[in-house]
């Protein structure tokens, strides 16, 4: 050891003073002890962040503390194996430290060293390609879980890119030093580095010829920086860069080229990676597409099959999804197949352990998906039982470092266990292996991956058994999930929303209440990033109470204003950002025309692009827009949350009713909210049990009344149904709701008749019950006191503008009579012609002549609009809305987006009109609310099937009463209609208690 390793007065470096102390008492203990390995790593992680940060190379100083470093790990390596078993791996760490210093000061290496190392052709002349050998031989060897050998040839490469004479080797040492700086970055999460190998890749590639071997080199290492960075959510922007260069370079190789293979299988990977980010359904088509292609180019045996015929079954799981999250079984038993003959393939030379290890890891998720599926027997049990085994191998495969994916099939193929057979050592035992694996865990990133495994398996064995400590240990571990921004914002999302859960149950509502606003505004970030109505619903559907639990819990807790806004955060995500900018839109012209021109034409520009890159640029087209919207004044709180002041602005016209069916643990309330304030209404009536009677009795009841293939006293007893449901809805909602706002000032939107307005904003399943038909008559009828609308939230009633019919105004009635595939409606020829003599200057479309493009073509020039016909949900578009036309469907998207230039009334005479989505109720999906999005403020509709002749008479009365009297408003005249409705029917309900009222 040189004499400048051994000074006599006290070192600073720590490696010095080790090695200061093992020459006096020549104790290998001070360099083996765990606390040496640590100052190495420290030691060397200081000077390669050093360059890092100001990209300046004092090469002396490198020197210096790779001779420190280098002298330590030489020590080490000829103590005793049994007192050192890694001496092999500290001999590769000492060479490859000591390789500059040979070259530039041989004397300070070990003579063993310089023998082992050829000498530079001249003095001091750097061999950098050798010095960059050495480094790559240390990187395989002791692989990526070793920060120190990390770090150490960080450490050498930074020399190499530093000290090269020959640009070719420069290069080399550049993109070597990219690799390294990542794996850093992946697998221990040392600060600056994937900054700096983002930058070195992204260099290289911009600064190499087009077209050569080098450039498409380049670029495959770029996009393979750039997915860690996506990945590790370090550049969470970087999915779209990724997927224009990997096409870039599919296009830069022959067809036959032998990258081409990963070429396209990365390209399927992102396109899938882009499906989960924004549910685009195109890029995943695209992805299974690729994988089919390839698995077809690739001749028998060859080493990249394996990999594809797994990656075409996950694109299948994903692809075959239905809208309940099941897989049909023809497909899972294809990706089954597939399965098993990857894994069959892999057993060759040519595919990696970690291939391996992966595809056995899936093939136990996709036989334990099978078993899960299948009817309980043989063939499910024994698909279990070798799910169980797969994992168990693919975990023993993973040489202590399990990937996310092994882990998770292990851990659930063991809970599933416990469910199937009781035994509780399974589950025990996924819970040990979870537990290690996240002490285990060398980055954030697979930390929070881990703790959302542990979390939701402890929360699940405490939802079988019951212990209090595992409820706890979930919680925290949920909690520090949501909170982490290394998670998925979906892992957040569901760890936010599990944790309030268990907070609830484990009667701590004010932690829950943190957990619960969390989780809102996770959901309303979660939707904004992705791209389709349909996807966004599918999202919504998987956390549809989450709203309703949460304002009911920050009710228990005496914070009713903040529950409202929660509300209004979490419900009427998928079209709430359309009617805020059309509520903003002109107020934005006045102050800024540019910018109000880009957000007005941005939507046309997206519903016109096929093409899911074109589309994500455009998406990241409107963040930058919303950004620059936000700095004028007057627009910084353009597409935020509403705050509380601005929803209760939107109840001048008279008060809001918020219903809420909560969970039993935080009970139902209904928010009476005026522009005064918030006022709790515990409704301690409106629990689960009732929710399922009113259903029973109101919708069942309903439709089975109006059947006319039933029996005359098949209906008689369900209108008695439908009214005794009526009279359950006043006990449980109305009666209560309307002795509370009694006494409130009246404004100056009552009734003619002296009734004063009220809207109603139901949530959840209540949206589907008449609340303004509820009645007991022995104490009282909601229709009788207040003349009701309703709203899907409070922040959309401020943003309608008011309508009112005059002399200019335009109708349009339509007609469908008969239509294909569907009964004909005799009485819809009736309304129409009963119509056009009432209102003056009305435009009629009938039969053959009321098409889908007439009709849309049709909207935007008339302000009233009355629709007789067939209307219905698509089973095989997520159920979405659809009125019948003669030439077939017009869906709810196609009119969403018709905007009508004159907006006014909507009048939609067909059945269930105003029937929300049972699956996401809280989203205002219904027909009405699609007219409502094309610019028309007031609309009615009915809740269930309507009866052909009573759709006629209630559409007469209603343009009697609002022709005669402009100034009554839409809810008066409906009010009036369904008065004299009820008149005529009274003990009729299924009729007259229906029809609603959507608007100011």
């Amino acid at each position: 050891m040189p004499e400048s390793l051994n000074p006599e007065g006290p070192a600073t470096n720590p490696l010095a003073r080790r090695l200061a102390a093992y020459s006096a008492r020549q104790d290998f203990g001070v360099l083996l002890e765990p606390e040496a390995e640590q100052d190495a790593a420290e030691s060397l992680e200081s000077v390669v962040r050093a360059v890092l940060q100001d990209m300046q190379l004092d090469v002396e100083r490198h020197l210096r503390l790779l001779e420190l470093a280098g002298w330590v790990f030489w020590l080490r390596s000829g103590a005793d194996p049994q007192r050192n078993p890694r001496h092999e791996r500290d001999l590769t760490l000492s060479l490859t430290l000591f390789a500059p210093l040979r070259d530039a000061e041989p004397e300070s290496t070990p003579e063993a060293v310089r023998r082992a190392l050829p000498a530079p052709p001249r003095p001091g002349a750097p061999q950098v390609r050798g010095w960059g050998d050495l480094a790559g031989h240390l990187l395989q060897e002791a692989g990526p879980h070793d920060r120190t050998a990390l770090l150490a040839a960080a450490a050498v490469l930074q020399l190499c890119m530093g000290m090269s004479e020959a640009e070719a080797d420069r290069a080399r040492s550049t993109s070597n030093l990219a690799h390294v700086l990542t794996l850093l970055h992946e697998h221990h999460a040392v600060p600056d580095t994937m900054t700096a190998a983002l930058g070195f890749a992204r260099r290289l590639f911009e600064e190499s010829t087009s077209d050569t071997p080098e450039q498409a080199a380049y670029l495959a290492h770029l996009c393979e920086v750039l997915l860690m960075a996506y990945k590790s959510r370090h550049t969470p922007g970087a999915l779209a860069e990724l997927i224009g260069l990997n096409r870039k370079a599919l296009k830069m190789l022959p067809g036959n080229h032998p990258n081409q293979p990963d070429h396209m299988t990365n390209l399927a990977g992102l396109l899938h990676l882009r499906y989960q980010e924004t549910g685009d359904t195109g890029s995943l088509r695209e992805a299974v597409a690729l994988s089919r292609s390839l698995i077809v180019a690739l001749p028998p045996g060859h080493p990249a099959l394996p990999r594809e015929l797994n990656n075409l079954a996950f694109h299948l799981e994903r692809l075959a999804a239905d809208y309940s999250g099941l897989i049909d079984t023809a497909t899972l038993d294809e990706m089954i197949s597939l399965g098993r003959t990857a894994l069959a393939q892999s057993t060759s030379p040519g595919p990696s352990l970690d291939l391996r290890i992966a595809l056995t890891a899936n093939l136990s998720r996709w036989l334990r998906l099978r078993a899960r599926l299948s009817p309980p027997g043989e063939a499910a049990a024994h698909d279990a039982d070798e799910a169980l085994l797969l994992a168990r191998e693919a975990y023993g495969s993973s040489s202590g470092h399990p990937t996310g994916v092994v882990l998770e099939a292990l851990a659930t193929a063991l809970s599933d266990r416990y469910t199937r057979s009781g035994d509780r050592a399974a589950l025990d035992e996924a819970v040990t292996l979870l537990r290690t694996a996240v002490d285990a865990a060398e980055t954030p990133h697979r930390r929070a991956a881990r703790r959302f495994i542990l979390g939701s398996t402890l929360n699940n064995r405490y939802l079988d058994l019951g212990d209090p400590a595992d409820a706890d240990e979930a919680a925290r571990l949920l909690r520090e999930v949501a909170d982490s921004s290394a998670a998925s914002l979906r892992h957040r999302l569901e760890g936010a929303w599990a944790a309030g859960k268990l907070a609830l149950a484990l009667g701590a509502p004010a932690t829950a209440a943190e957990d619960l606003t969390l989780a809102i505004r996770l959901l309303a970030e979660l939707v904004g990033e992705v791209w389709h109505d349909r996807d966004r619903a599918r999202t919504l559907a998987e956390f549809a109470p989450l709203p309703a639990v949460a304002a009911a819990c920050l009710i228990s807790i005496g914070r009713p204003e903040r529950a409202l806004e929660l509300l209004e955060q979490g419900r009427g995500l998928i079209h709430g950002e359309p009617a805020a900018i059309s509520a903003d839109l002109e107020r934005l012209r006045a102050r800024s025309p540019e910018l109000a021109a880009s957000l007005e034409r941005l939507p046309g520009e997206w519903r016109a692009t096929p093409d899911a890159d074109l589309r994500q640029q455009l998406a990241e087209q409107r963040q930058r827009l919303t950004a620059e919207i936000r700095q004028v004044p007057g627009f910084e709180e353009f597409l935020h949350p509403p705050r509380l002041a601005e929803i209760l602005a939107a109840c001048k016209a008279g008060p809001v009713v918020v219903t809420i069916s909560g969970k039993d643990s935080a009970g139902s309330h209904a928010l009476i909210v005026t522009e005064n304030g918030v006022r709790s209404l515990p409704l301690p009536r409106l629990d689960r049990d009732t929710v399922g009677a009113l259903n029973t009795s109101i919708i069942a009841g309903s439709e089975l009344a109006l059947d006319a293939d039933r029996s005359v006293r098949e209906r008689l007893l369900a209108e008695h149904d439908v009214r005794s449901g009526l009279a359950l809805l006043w006990d449980a909602v109305a009666g209560p709701v309307l002795d509370a706002v009694r006494d409130l000032p009246r404004s100056g939107t009552d009734d003619p008749t002296g009734r004063p307005r009220l809207w109603w904003c139901p949530t959840g399943l209540l949206s589907y019950f008449p609340l303004h038909m509820a009645e007991r008559p022995s104490e009282g009828s909601a229709f009788d006191l207040v003349t009701s609308s309703y709203t899907g939230t409070v922040r959309a009633l401020g943003q309608a503008r008011p309508w009112r019919t005059s002399t200019g105004s335009r109708p349009l009635v339509v007609a469908v009579p008969h239509a294909p595939g569907v009964p004909d409606i005799p009485g819809a020829d009736e309304e129409a012609s009963a119509l056009i003599g009432m209102l003056p200057g009305a435009r009629l479309l009938r039969g053959q002549a009321a098409t889908r493009e007439r009709l849309m073509a049709e909207l935007r020039h008339h302000d009233i609009v009355h629709i007789a016909s067939h209307a219905g949900f698509d089973a095989d578009r997520h159920y979405e809305g659809h009125l019948v036309l003669h030439d077939g469907r017009l869906h709810f998207s196609d009119i969403a987006t018709a905007r009508a230039g004159q907006g006014g009334l909507a009048f939609l005479s067909a059945c269930g009109t105003a029937r929300s989505r049972i699956d996401v109720p809280d989203e205002s999906l219904n027909l009405l609310s699609a007219f409502q999005l094309a610019g028309f403020s007031d609309l009615v509709g009915s809740l269930w099937p309507v009866a052909d002749h009573a759709s006629a008479r209630l559409a007469e009365f209603f343009y009697q009463r609002l022709t005669a009297n402009e100034s009554a408003g839409v809810a008066h005249a409906l009010h009036h209609a369904v008065s004299e409705l009820r008149a005529r029917h009274p003990d009729r309900p299924s009729l007259w208690a229906s029809p609603v009222h959507i608007g100011p």
